[in-house]
Protein backbone atom coordinates (compact mmCIF):
# COMPACT_ATOMS: atom_id res chain seq x y z
CA UNK A 1 0.00 0.00 0.00
CA UNK A 2 0.66 3.53 -0.34
CA UNK A 3 0.10 6.85 1.19
CA UNK A 4 -2.68 7.87 -0.62
CA UNK A 5 -4.51 3.82 -0.28
CA UNK A 6 -3.41 4.09 3.64
CA UNK A 7 -5.04 7.31 3.90
CA UNK A 8 -8.48 6.14 2.18
CA UNK A 9 -8.66 3.35 3.94
CA UNK A 10 -8.39 5.58 7.57
CA UNK A 11 -10.96 7.24 6.14
CA UNK A 12 -13.19 4.63 4.96
CA UNK A 13 -13.23 2.95 8.70
CA UNK A 14 -13.39 6.35 10.15
CA UNK A 15 -16.70 6.89 8.17
CA UNK A 16 -15.67 10.60 8.34
CA UNK A 17 -14.45 12.58 4.96
CA UNK A 18 -14.46 15.72 6.70
CA UNK A 19 -11.12 14.45 8.29
CA UNK A 20 -9.16 13.48 5.43
CA UNK A 21 -6.16 16.37 6.29
CA UNK A 22 -5.90 15.16 9.65
CA UNK A 23 -5.51 11.31 8.14
CA UNK A 24 -2.75 12.67 5.81
CA UNK A 25 -1.22 14.02 8.94
CA UNK A 26 -1.53 11.27 11.33
CA UNK A 27 -0.27 8.98 8.66
CA UNK A 28 2.75 10.99 8.07
CA UNK A 29 2.88 11.33 12.02
CA UNK A 30 2.88 7.58 11.74
CA UNK A 31 5.67 6.79 9.30
CA UNK A 32 8.12 9.43 11.52
CA UNK A 33 7.13 7.06 14.88
CA UNK A 34 7.88 3.91 13.29
CA UNK A 35 10.95 4.90 11.38
CA UNK A 36 12.55 6.33 14.68
CA UNK A 37 11.85 3.39 16.61
CA UNK A 38 14.71 1.67 15.31
CA UNK A 39 17.98 1.97 13.23
CA UNK A 40 17.14 0.72 10.00
CA UNK A 41 19.28 0.42 7.16
CA UNK A 42 16.98 1.28 4.85
CA UNK A 43 16.94 5.29 6.49
CA UNK A 44 20.29 5.42 6.08
CA UNK A 45 21.81 7.72 3.25
CA UNK A 46 25.75 7.72 1.90
CA UNK A 47 27.43 10.59 0.77
CA UNK A 48 30.86 11.59 -0.03
CA UNK A 49 31.46 14.92 2.03
CA UNK A 50 34.39 17.03 0.57
CA UNK A 51 36.19 18.78 3.87
CA UNK A 52 36.54 22.43 2.88
CA UNK A 53 40.20 22.08 3.93
CA UNK A 54 42.59 19.28 3.56
CA UNK A 55 43.52 18.48 6.96
CA UNK A 56 42.61 16.25 10.71
CA UNK A 57 40.02 18.68 11.71
CA UNK A 58 36.65 19.37 10.76
CA UNK A 59 33.36 20.87 11.73
CA UNK A 60 30.51 20.24 9.47
CA UNK A 61 26.97 21.49 9.83
CA UNK A 62 24.11 18.60 9.91
CA UNK A 63 21.61 21.17 8.83
CA UNK A 64 22.56 22.44 5.38
CA UNK A 65 24.89 19.33 4.68
CA UNK A 66 22.73 16.45 5.15
CA UNK A 67 19.26 15.99 3.70
CA UNK A 68 16.43 15.56 6.93
CA UNK A 69 19.84 14.73 9.01
CA UNK A 70 18.55 12.20 11.99
CA UNK A 71 22.17 11.11 13.53
CA UNK A 72 25.13 9.13 12.19
CA UNK A 73 25.16 6.00 11.62
CA UNK A 74 29.07 5.95 10.71
CA UNK A 75 32.09 8.15 9.22
CA UNK A 76 35.07 6.74 7.43
CA UNK A 77 38.09 8.53 6.04
CA UNK A 78 37.52 7.96 1.99
CA UNK A 79 39.72 5.72 0.65
CA UNK A 80 40.73 3.61 3.77
CA UNK A 81 39.68 1.48 6.33
CA UNK A 82 40.02 3.72 9.14
CA UNK A 83 36.40 4.76 10.55
CA UNK A 84 36.23 7.46 13.36
CA UNK A 85 34.29 6.68 16.07
CA UNK A 86 31.69 8.53 18.62
CA UNK A 87 33.55 10.06 21.50
CA UNK A 88 32.69 8.41 24.49
CA UNK A 89 31.86 11.63 26.63
CA UNK A 90 31.47 15.17 26.04
CA UNK A 91 34.27 15.65 28.85
CA UNK A 92 36.71 13.28 28.20
CA UNK A 93 39.61 12.44 30.54
CA UNK A 94 42.68 14.37 30.38
CA UNK A 95 45.05 11.62 28.49
CA UNK A 96 42.01 11.10 26.21
CA UNK A 97 42.78 10.18 22.96
CA UNK A 98 40.85 12.30 20.51
CA UNK A 99 42.11 10.76 16.97
CA UNK A 100 39.34 9.37 14.69
CA UNK A 101 36.93 10.73 17.18
CA UNK A 102 33.45 12.93 16.17
CA UNK A 103 30.84 14.49 18.49
CA UNK A 104 27.78 16.04 17.52
CA UNK A 105 27.34 19.54 19.58
CA UNK A 106 23.72 21.48 18.52
CA UNK A 107 23.77 21.02 15.07
CA UNK A 108 27.50 20.70 14.52
CA UNK A 109 29.56 17.45 13.39
CA UNK A 110 32.96 18.13 15.23
CA UNK A 111 35.88 15.73 14.13
CA UNK A 112 39.32 14.97 14.67
CA UNK A 113 40.74 12.61 12.24
CA UNK A 114 44.13 11.06 13.12
CA UNK A 115 45.75 11.42 9.76
CA UNK A 116 45.07 14.66 6.79
CA UNK A 117 42.21 13.84 4.71
CA UNK A 118 40.18 15.40 1.70
CA UNK A 119 37.21 13.37 1.70
CA UNK A 120 34.91 12.00 4.36
CA UNK A 121 32.30 8.73 3.86
CA UNK A 122 29.70 9.56 6.15
CA UNK A 123 26.68 7.35 6.48
CA UNK A 124 23.64 9.16 8.50
CA UNK A 125 20.05 8.27 9.05
CA UNK A 126 17.31 10.46 7.53
CA UNK A 127 13.90 11.30 9.23
CA UNK A 128 11.23 10.49 6.38
CA UNK A 129 9.95 12.47 3.88
CA UNK A 130 6.28 14.15 4.65
CA UNK A 131 4.35 12.34 1.91
CA UNK A 132 1.10 13.25 -0.12
CA UNK A 133 -0.98 11.90 -3.07
CA UNK A 134 1.76 13.00 -5.46
CA UNK A 135 4.25 11.51 -3.60
CA UNK A 136 3.02 8.35 -1.87
CA UNK A 137 5.51 5.94 -1.39
CA UNK A 138 8.08 5.21 1.44
CA UNK A 139 9.94 2.13 2.16
CA UNK A 140 8.47 1.44 5.69
CA UNK A 141 5.15 1.14 3.56
CA UNK A 142 6.48 -2.35 2.14
CA UNK A 143 5.73 -4.13 4.96
CA UNK A 144 4.84 -2.03 7.96
CA UNK A 145 1.48 -0.62 6.34
CA UNK A 146 -0.91 -2.33 8.61
CA UNK A 147 0.69 -1.18 11.71
CA UNK A 148 0.64 2.96 9.83
CA UNK A 149 -2.79 2.38 9.33
CA UNK A 150 -3.37 1.42 12.62
CA UNK A 151 -1.25 4.37 14.72
CA UNK A 152 -3.05 6.60 12.67
CA UNK A 153 -6.44 5.73 13.24
CA UNK A 154 -5.88 4.96 16.94
CA UNK A 155 -5.15 8.79 17.02
CA UNK A 156 -8.04 10.04 14.89
CA UNK A 157 -10.62 7.17 16.45
CA UNK A 158 -9.40 9.34 20.20
CA UNK A 159 -9.68 12.54 18.71
CA UNK A 160 -13.35 11.94 17.94
CA UNK A 161 -13.44 10.79 21.37
CA UNK A 162 -13.79 6.51 20.51
CA UNK A 163 -11.29 5.70 23.26
CA UNK A 164 -11.60 1.78 23.18
CA UNK A 165 -11.51 1.44 19.65
CA UNK A 166 -8.84 3.81 19.95
CA UNK A 167 -6.93 1.75 22.33
CA UNK A 168 -7.14 -1.14 19.81
CA UNK A 169 -6.12 -0.18 17.01
CA UNK A 170 -3.48 1.30 18.90
CA UNK A 171 -2.56 -2.08 19.98
CA UNK A 172 -3.02 -3.84 16.26
CA UNK A 173 -0.15 -1.13 15.40
CA UNK A 174 2.18 -1.99 18.00
CA UNK A 175 1.81 -5.81 17.78
CA UNK A 176 2.35 -5.71 13.67
CA UNK A 177 5.43 -3.00 14.16
CA UNK A 178 7.42 -5.98 16.43
CA UNK A 179 6.62 -8.36 14.00
CA UNK A 180 7.47 -6.37 11.18
CA UNK A 181 11.09 -4.96 12.81
CA UNK A 182 11.41 -8.55 13.53
CA UNK A 183 11.29 -9.40 10.24
CA UNK A 184 13.57 -6.75 9.04
CA UNK A 185 16.35 -7.69 11.47
CA UNK A 186 16.42 -11.19 10.41
CA UNK A 187 15.98 -10.13 6.83
CA UNK A 188 12.85 -11.76 5.78
CA UNK A 189 11.12 -8.32 4.73
CA UNK A 190 10.69 -7.37 0.49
Amino acid sequence: MNFTDIVSSVISTLKRPDKVNDARREVNAAILHFCSLDNFPDDIQEVQYQLPVAGSEAIINTVSEFTRFRKIAYIKISGTKIYVKPLDSLVPEPCSDLRNKYYQAGVNLNINLSQSATHLDIGYYQYPPTLSDASPTHWILNGNWYAVEQKALATLLNDIGDTGASQLAERKAAMAFVTFKNDKRRGGEQ
